[in-house]
């Protein structure tokens, strides 16, 4: 399990639970699902949709919401929310995602930005690949081109990807 979170305004309250599956798991609609907890010992079931692919890049609180979890790709070291990252070509940006292993296996990733003005591009990844230590997060490394220079805030998504919600800021 990576996350569980509340539907915000639900009730009575609701959550979601975001989780890693097997690589052989059965795929499709209403797939049975069961979540048990240790402590209090509960158990609930229910179904969900499977799919092979539910990429989305990691936000810094460990959603798929807010801003983007980055590392300098060169220096190794965290980039903060606030300070814009220099669109010159010429950095790495390194990047985390889950959900996109058989996308990286295949080579069929594909990363969009829009940036503030609504200007959109494709980004070209320099790398990617699924950590072995960790077999449900990829890591993504790019390089931010000139063209992008002055977007402000800008949302980034996989294809494919339906609730990414995360940003970065670009000077």
């Amino acid at each position: 399990m990576i996350a569980v979170k509340r539907i915000p305004n639900s009730n009575p309250a609701s959550y979601t639970v975001d989780f890693l599956i097997p690589d052989a798991a059965t795929t499709g609609t209403q797939v049975p699902v069961t979540v048990n907890q240790e402590v209090p010992l509960s158990s609930w079931n229910t179904t969900a949709t499977i799919r092979a692919t539910a990429p989305a890049f990691w936000a810094l609180d460990g959603t798929a919401n807010g801003p983007l979890l980055t590392l300098d790709g060169d220096r190794l070291t965290a980039f903060t929310p606030n300070a814009p990252f220099p669109a010159d070509g010429t950095r790495r940006i390194l990047l985390f995602a889950s959900g996109a292993k058989k996308l990286v296996e295949q080579n069929t990733l594909i990363l969009h930005i829009t940036c503030q003005s609504g200007y959109q591009a494709l980004l070209v990844q320099d790398f990617a690949t699924t950590l072995p230590s960790l077999p449900g997060l990829q890591q993504i490394i790019i390089h931010m081109p000139t063209e992008l220079a002055g977007c402000g805030q800008a949302q980034l998504t996989i294809e494919g990807a339906e609730d990414n919600q995360v940003f970065l800021l670009i000077q």
